[in-house]
């Protein structure tokens, strides 16, 4: 059984739907159209070309150090791995998988860049591109 719109919902609708400039955000991207999203917004989608950034060590897994323990630990590796996953399989002509050889981190600091562990998993190789 379908529940009846709220006043502020209806409020809400009607508001966009008077506002050409809010209308025109819900509409569709045109066919040849470059979209702009992160990995969580693009599950589900498909496109020809898939480019996959910042695929840095340090950002995708996060590295981290706990105080007290040896060694180094990747923060949710299994997470970022699956939503790597999904990155890559957005593509159905191409994949391109992009790190440079420097980054800016939280801080907003130029740090030096390495490509993440996920570039080059499970035999798939990469290929560089000097610019």
């Amino acid at each position: 059984m379908r529940q009846p719109l709220s006043a502020e919902g209806t409020a809400e609708l009607t508001v966009v739907c008077e506002d050409p400039d809010k209308l025109r955000r819900l509409q569709s991207s045109s066919l040849d159209a470059i979209q702009i999203m992160t990995l969580h917004k693009a599950k589900g989608l498909e496109f020809d070309l898939v480019f996959h950034v910042d695929l840095y060590d340090h950002v995708l897994p996060k590295r981290t150090y706990p105080r007290g323990q040896y060694g180094v630990f990747f923060e949710h590796e299994i997470q970022c791995l699956n939503l790597h996953y999904v990155g890559v399989t957005r593509a159905v002509k191409a994949c391109v998988l992009m790190t440079s050889n420097l980054r800016v981190n939280g801080q907003g600091e130029v740090k030096n860049g390495a490509p993440s562990q996920f570039i080059g998993r499970n035999g798939a190789n990469a290929m560089p591109i000097d610019w």
